[in-house]
């Protein structure tokens, strides 16, 4: 009787997500705090980390004079200490707001987190 391989199954209870899938580099970064101008100071990285990041959704809504595109990505990586949703996520260039973190079993072993970019343009 053959094995039944677990490569492509999805991630459920008790099952992570393999390290050799966690093969994009992505940066965290916190917000600069404001001064008393309400200027914010350049974000500084916090920890630049191996994850697994794959789309989630898309889509683009188009008004008289702009076009609104919002892309979501889900991200996985391996549980670590000190995140929070006010942070920001560097990915290829593209810098992204975190929706939602959690632990999913609350095991502190795997974190996912679905982050968005959005981007207006002006219409052509």
């Amino acid at each position: 009787m053959a094995l039944k391989s677990l490569r492509n199954a999805p991630v459920g209870i008790g099952q992570y997500t393999p390290v050799g899938q966690m093969h994009n580099r992505i940066t965290f970064l916190s917000q600069g705090n404001p001064d008393n101008k309400g200027n914010f100071a350049a974000p500084t990285v916090v920890a630049e980390i191996w994850a697994s990041v794959r789309p989630a959704s898309g889509f683009s809504r188009l008004r008289s004079d702009q076009t609104l595109q919002k892309q979501q990505w889900k991200v996985v990586f391996s549980w670590m200490d000190g995140l929070d949703e006010s942070m920001l996520v560097m990915y290829e260039g593209v810098q992204l707001q975190i929706d939602n973190l959690l632990d999913p079993d609350g095991r502190k072993v795997e974190l996912q987190m679905v982050c968005s970019a959005t981007d207006v343009s002006a219409a052509q």
